[in-house]
């Protein structure tokens, strides 16, 4: 392919994201993540993505930004089935 979209499987999104984060909050955050990933729509996407800004942003402001590097892209694109 001469120009193809940048493509990582979510796990991999996943743990990228979980690297900045102590382990005591991974589960918590990957569980807020998951709720991104697997969305059901665009708009569902976007407001998990809001909670998930809301309630580790402050204090993982690295993942917040891995998330919009690794995902603007794609959403931006509309990969949801809306």
């Amino acid at each position: 392919m001469p120009n193809p979209d940048i493509q990582r499987c979510t796990k991999h999104r996943i743990k990228n994201i979980l690297d900045k984060v102590l382990e005591q909050d991974r589960e918590k955050v990957k569980d807020s993540l998951r709720k991104i990933f697997y969305a059901p729509t665009y708009e569902h996407a976007k407001e998990a993505l809001e909670i998930f800004k809301r309630d580790w942003g402050k204090k993982y402001p690295s993942a917040l930004d891995c998330w919009f590097i690794s995902n603007l892209v794609a959403m931006s694109k509309g990969t949801f089935n809306d």
